[in-house]
């Protein structure tokens, strides 16, 4: 799905058309392709998106399914979680409106707010080690996350106070500095450490191995850094 500008509009707001979509939630479990599903979501996001960072809008849709009523129906929990993903409080920015066979959703330009957050975004892209994974900040998590990364002079809080007896991850630093330093392995051995906050072990396809290497090194670099090891199975074996 393309979002383009309607030039023909009656609107004194920029007004953005994202095509056809499908409305309400009992129409929306019944949409064959789930994929679309997701496309419409997301373009509509992007839309929404786009307009509260400048100064506010319209997005426009025509309404697929003809039996579609708002008052009715709703939006769908699709629409609903995306709006909720972008905003804390959808309803304070957004105005959902049916227009015979068109869905209008008026937009108020983002005004930031105490967090610090100056526009709004779908992703970040930046992820920060949580215990064993690798966790996307939303957008005013990033910003406090980036602040107190300056209060600090760059240097990451999150071992500050705690006993080096205490840090698993410590414990795990001497069975990593010894596997490092062997000079063979031998297959399907088990490895001697295992997930951590600076460990990744995955089994991963060569195809997939692109899509997991941002989220991962970003996630190391603004936690401590770390290691991913590719070629460990669920169990740690050495593949």
């Amino acid at each position: 799905m393309s979002i383009s500008i309607d030039q023909e509009t009656d609107y004194a707001e920029l007004v953005l058309s994202v095509g056809e979509i499908t409305l309400g939630e009992e129409n929306q479990k019944t949409m064959k392709d789930p994929q679309l599903r997701r496309r419409e979501a997301h373009s509509i996001s992007q839309a929404v998106c786009t307009l509260l960072n400048s100064g506010g809008g319209v997005v426009k849709a025509r309404i697929e399914n003809s039996n579609y009523s708002f008052k009715r129906d709703g939006i769908g929990l699709d629409l609903e979680n995306s709006f909720r993903e972008i905003l804390p409080f959808p309803q304070k920015y957004l105005d959902c409106v049916q227009n015979k066979g068109y869905f209008l959703i008026f937009v108020k330009p983002w005004i930031p707010n105490i967090s610090g957050q100056r526009v709004l975004t779908l992703k970040t892209n930046f992820y920060v080690r949580n215990l064993s994974t690798s966790d996307e900040l939303k957008g005013p998590d990033a910003v406090q996350f980036l602040k107190a990364k300056k209060d600090s002079e760059g240097r990451s809080r999150s071992r500050q106070g705690l006993p080096a007896s205490c840090d698993s991850d410590e414990l795990q630093h001497g069975s990593l500095h010894t596997f490092f330093n062997r000079e063979e392995l031998t297959l399907e051995e088990t490895s001697c450490f295992t997930k951590s906050k600076q460990t990744e072990v995955k089994m991963t396809p060569k195809e997939k191995i692109l899509e997991i290497l941002p989220k991962t090194v970003s996630a190391f670099a603004n936690t401590d850094g770390g290691y991913l090891f590719i070629g460990l199975n669920g169990g740690n074996l050495l593949k």
